[in-house]
């Protein structure tokens, strides 16, 4: 799978009789991508790859969907690795946030219980840090290139909800220390609770349609409750519909099956909320987000250019010039020689793929390749 240019966007209502501590975007990434934190874009990315009870992900799946920002399979396990020990670690620290509260919908201000998550968070931030530094050092040039794309892409997407507190965390190489408040979280000097959510679209492992919604409301309390929804609409009005809540973070994907009567505009809607107990107040509330994206396929002629560092075969598009003009989308393709019948790298291969175009960035998903005799025409 290979990727020119990244897409990322995001994104039921309750009874508007509930308390709410927010209902506009403190940064809406939108209008000021340029106020969005480098880390909270990749700390999104990152969790995007996780698998939940009720949406559980593949490595070929997690692959797909980094196909939109990493220029191999390689930079793409780096990663997924890194998003899988993180993930590890943070099951981990919310086990032991769970036995801390005993029970109870979140500490006693200025308890030991208090105390202790707080150092809990602490270190759960650190990890995060960790993970994403991780990452970052194992890229290749090129997927270092190709991801800063993604982020900064994913910047234009993200909403937050938060004090300047909860953004000033992600703005250093190390979150800011937990001394006397509680960054993303609540505290009864009034500060207000903060998070931030998204939505992201593309395929999975089998060329499926995927569209998501992701909400973050992790916080030192660890009492948020979170939720999601996110809702597909084809161009021939196929829809698919999922809701997923948990605590301090969650993501609801849906699915439609590719079908090549089915190409064009798409639509993906969300609503997330994100609540917490210690002010009685959501603090993401009434949020309504809609994005267009369109899908395509197209079939490339490739020629071989040489094996990567990994031994894989590397083809560019032939009927394409190189340096390839600017928007020119798919233009690599890596293969290991094992994948080709019989195994080798063939002079000449075809791919078809699938396309996802989102504010003018089109990301690539491989569905089939195969040897070919010559330079076949794109079509």
């Amino acid at each position: 799978m290979t990727i020119r240019k990244s897409a990322l966007v995001l994104a039921i209502a309750l009874t508007t009789a509930q308390l709410t501590a927010q209902t506009a975007p403190t940064i809406d990434g939108s209008e000021h991508p340029e106020q969005v934190p480098t880390g909270l874009a990749w700390r999104m990315i990152i969790e995007s790859l996780w698998s939940t009870k009720k949406q559980p992900m593949s490595r070929l799946d997690k692959r797909a969907r980094l196909s939109f920002g990493c220029a191999d399979d390689r930079d793409r396990d780096v990663i997924i690795d890194a998003a899988d020990r993180l993930r590890k670690q943070v099951d981990r620290f919310e086990a032991e946030a769970r036995l801390t509260l005993g029970g109870l919908p979140h500490a006693v201000p200025g308890s030991r219980e208090e105390a202790r998550l707080r150092e809990l968070y602490q270190s759960q931030e650190d990890a995060f840090s960790q993970a994403i530094e991780e990452a970052q050092r194992g890229l290749s040039a090129e997927g270092g290139e190709k991801m800063a794309q993604y982020v900064e892409l994913a910047k234009r997407q993200i909403k937050v909800y938060g004090t300047p507190e909860y953004l000033d965390r992600y703005t250093a190489a190390r979150p800011a220390r937990l001394m006397n408040v509680q960054f993303g979280g609540c505290s009864c000097s009034g500060m207000l609770p903060s998070g931030s959510y998204y939505q992201i679209v593309g395929f999975d492992a089998h060329g499926n349609i995927q569209g998501s919604t992701v909400t973050d409301g992790n916080s030192s309390c660890y009492c948020h409750t979170v939720t999601a929804s996110a809702q597909l609409y084809s161009p021939n009005n196929r829809t698919a519909f999922t809701t997923s809540s948990a605590k301090n973070w969650t993501e609801a994907t849906a699915t439609l099956p590719f079908l090549q009567s089915d190409i064009g505009n798409y639509t993906l809607t969300g609503y997330p909320t994100a609540y917490c107990p210690v002010c009685g107040c959501y603090f993401i509330f009434d949020v309504y987000a809609s994005m267009d994206f369109e899908i395509g396929e197209h079939f490339f002629g490739y020629v071989f250019s040489g094996k990567d560092v990994s031994g894989h075969c590397v083809y560019v598009r032939c009927n394409v010039p190189s340096p390839p003009p600017s928007g020119t989308i798919c233009y690599t393709f890596s293969v290991a020689p094992s994948g080709f019948n019989p195994p080798g790298c063939p002079k000449f291969a075809v791919v078809q793929w699938l396309t996802a175009t989102v504010a003018g960035y089109t990301g690539c998903f491989e569905l089939n390749y195969a040897r070919a005799t010559d330079c076949l025409p794109d079509r």
